[in-house]
């Protein structure tokens, strides 16, 4: 028997997964824009300096620097920027509100500085608490996004995210391309 929880998160996968198929040459166009803003230094279309500053500190917490390259190396950021200023418009207010009320956190506290200032650890207890909130998840997603994005599109600097996961740029391959593809060249009579 399936629980709730599962049968929203897998419901919520496939629909991310159609409007994903559905804008994909919008994901594309966007991400050829981060790689050229990303690549002349320029400044930053839809986030004030401050908020972009704001979201590179959470996506370097979702995909750290340390023994790898992250989400900085990566710059992802670039990314994220291009993306709010068309395929995502619609969730700009949501991560300018969602970065305004991280920050009232951050007062709250006392801590008398923006999300950016605080250590990882602190950062970290942050963003444990609102990683269920549709603000954190669409950061999430931008940062996977541009991780693994093809560096002309923006993010993925030097194949940073491709290199992560194993994965070596190709302009073509041969097949067959996995398992399945050889095993059905295999029932279909042809030598793999």
């Amino acid at each position: 028997m399936t629980s709730r929880r599962e049968f929203l998160q897998s419901t919520g996968a496939v629909l991310g997964t159609t409007w994903l198929a559905t804008r994909w040459s919008e994901v594309l166009a966007t991400g050829t824009a981060a790689g050229r803003a990303r690549d002349d230094a320029k400044p930053f279309v839809a986030l004030a300096a401050a908020d972009a500053a704001d979201l590179a500190a959470i996506a370097e917490r979702i995909i750290p620097s340390g023994e790898t390259p992250g989400a900085r190396e990566a710059g992802v950021i670039w990314f994220m920027d291009q993306a709010l200023s068309g395929f995502m418009s619609a969730a700009l207010g949501l991560v300018t509100s969602g970065l305004a009320d991280l920050n009232r956190r951050v007062l709250a506290e006392g801590l008398e500085t923006r999300f950016v200032g605080l250590d990882a650890q602190a950062q970290d207890r942050l963003l444990t608490a609102i990683e269920a909130e549709p603000f954190f998840e669409a950061v999430h997603f931008m940062t996977l996004a541009g991780l693994f994005a093809m560096p002309a599109h923006g993010g993925n600097r030097d194949h940073v995210g491709w290199k992560l996961i194993g994965f070596e740029h190709a302009h073509g391959w041969q097949p067959p391309f996995g398992y399945y593809d050889g095993r059905a060249d295999k029932d279909n009579g042809e030598s793999t």
